[in-house]
């Protein structure tokens, strides 16, 4: 919680409070993806490498967006932290 309230300090400071709720919004979705992901990456080269090609294109469709998903927002979190929020 120390980290939740220096952020709503600096957010209050710089103007910038509705990024916190965002952020949150961020954080959650990436975390509980980032976990689903690991068992889905597995899976799919699982079947790819078993040459279950149908199998891996449907588990793929899923998989390829959300890791992309998990990517992109784990370097939105960190630029936010470390970037635009750091700490002091």
């Amino acid at each position: 919680m120390k980290f939740a309230r220096q952020f709503v300090v600096n957010a209050l400071i710089g103007g910038l409070l509705i990024l916190f709720p965002i952020y949150l919004a961020i954080l959650l979705t990436h975390t509980v993806l980032a976990v689903i992901i690991v068992p889905m990456v597995f899976r799919t080269l699982y079947l790819a490498s078993k040459k279950r090609f149908e199998s891996h294109r449907k588990i793929a469709r899923w998989t390829w967006p959300i890791w992309m998903y998990v990517s992109v927002t784990g370097v939105i979190i960190y630029l936010m932290l470390y970037q635009i929020f750091p700490q002091h």
